[in-house]
Parts: structure tokens; C-alpha cells; sequence
């Protein structure tokens, strides 16, 4: 079990979902996909389509923004994780 916190964790993401249940694993790629088609139906009701796209340039070449948005891949691939071993 400690090496599960060993490592990158969007590795270790990438090697729990290949190795989890493909039933446990379609469901948790689904509420993924949901969570991002309700992402993108606010960015569009909110009129921010523009300025993600602003902030997806801005990433390339500011290492803070970088670093904000691996943090953030981070905390939702251990919540997807947790999601998937949570019912093995």
C-alpha cells in the first residue's frame, strides 16, 4: 500500500485505473466526463469560454499558473482514485 503514495500521482492515477474493474473504472470515467460537459455548460453560461482559453495560453509560459493547475490535476485524480478503490 505505500507505494500507492509513492511516485507522481498522476501516474499512479493512470496505473489505478488500468488495473481497477473496467465496471468501477467506466463509471468513474463517466462521472469525469460529467463533471467537465457541467464545466463547460458554466463557462458557456458564464460568458468565460474566452478567457479559459486566455488562461490555457497563459499556462505554456507561467510556471505559477503551472504549478496551480498541477495542484489541481493532483487533488482530482486523488479524489478519483479514491472513488475507484474505494469499491474494490
Amino acid at each position: 500500500m505505500e507505494e500507492l503514495f509513492e511516485g507522481d500521482p498522476i501516474e499512479k492515477w493512470g496505473d489505478v485505473l488500468l488495473h481497477a474493474s473496467q465496471k468501477l473504472v467506466r463509471a468513474e470515467l463517466e462521472r469525469l466526463l460529467e463533471l467537465q460537459a457541467l464545466s463547460a455548460l458554466l463557462l458557456e453560461e458564464a460568458g468565460l469560454e474566452e478567457k479559459l482559453e486566455g488562461l490555457l495560453k497563459s499556462c505554456k509560459f507561467d510556471p505559477a499558473l503551472q504549478a496551480r493547475a498541477r495542484a489541481k490535476k493532483i487533488d482530482l485524480v486523488m479524489t478519483s482514485m479514491a472513488n475507484v478503490l474505494g469499491h474494490e
